[in-house]
């Protein structure tokens, strides 16, 4: 933890340091009263964005505390852990997209071309929701099998089994979703 500290503090003395540098006189020409611009604006999309982060998180510990509350609450937590994991591990996919969408609809958007700009959006919806269907669709497949990675407990893997069909709408629907934000 303490290396993390430490190398994020070094980037930014470097960034600093190059900031206040002779050879970034023409992009920085010190503190003014123009940074704080915009900063009111800045701030609601930060709450904004924060309160989404949190009730995100709110809804996966409510989750957690819901399935531990159930008749057999190992074989839920076991079973919805794996499921976790699971979508964890698809949504980082999902990600991916958003970090390419972004990037390319920013470009397309500076450059001036908003149709490309649109294009490009949809197109990357679509990538990314067929992608989705056909995860959820290889979770619906081996939805049987699918526990059996993670376990070898036949009750654990026949808890996710069950689970797999709710598994696969979430896979559909954050499929889709952080490629969204990524637009906004």
């Amino acid at each position: 933890m303490l290396g993390i500290y430490l190398q994020r503090s070094f980037v930014l003395l470097s960034l600093v340091g190059l900031g206040i540098s002779e050879t970034c006189r023409d992009t920085w020409t010190g503190f003014s009263v123009q940074a704080f611009h915009g900063l009111w604006d800045f701030f609601k999309l930060s709450v904004a964005s924060g309160v989404m982060l949190a009730l995100e998180q709110w809804y996966l510990d409510v989750l957690v505390l819901l399935a531990g509350m159930l008749e057999n609450p190992e074989l839920s937590l076991d079973s919805l852990s794996i499921c976790a994991t699971l979508m964890g591990w698809f949504f980082m996919i999902s990600m991916g997209f958003n970090a390419a969408a972004s990037v390319r609809v920013s470009n397309e958007l500076g450059a001036g071309h908003p149709k490309s700009a649109a294009f490009s959006v949809i197109m990357v919806t679509g990538v990314s929701f067929l992608v989705s269907v056909i995860l959820a669709i290889l979770v619906m497949v081996f939805r049987d099998v699918i526990g059996l990675a993670f376990t070898e407990g036949q009750a654990v893997s026949a808890a996710v089994s069950d689970l797999c069909p709710l598994l696969a709408i979430t896979i559909v629907f954050n499929g889709v979703q952080p490629v969204l934000s990524g637009m906004s």
